[in-house]
């Protein structure tokens, strides 16, 4: 990658994925409660001028 944009657009919000995997046990897993969680990790990340890839 080029550039630290474009590596961010490449992280983001992938990483966050990650993270909840490595955090979360898989039993208390779940797809909207991550979802929840992320809306929020995704207004830190404008706060902060990072760029990402925006959720559908």
């Amino acid at each position: 990658m080029n550039n630290q944009s474009r590596f961010e657009y490449m992280l983001y919000p992938r990483l966050l994925a990650v993270a909840e995997i490595g955090w979360t046990a898989p039993e208390n897993r779940s797809w909207p409660d991550f979802k929840a969680r992320l809306n929020g990790q995704l207004t830190y990340l404008d706060k902060v001028g990072i760029n990402y890839r925006r959720c559908e």
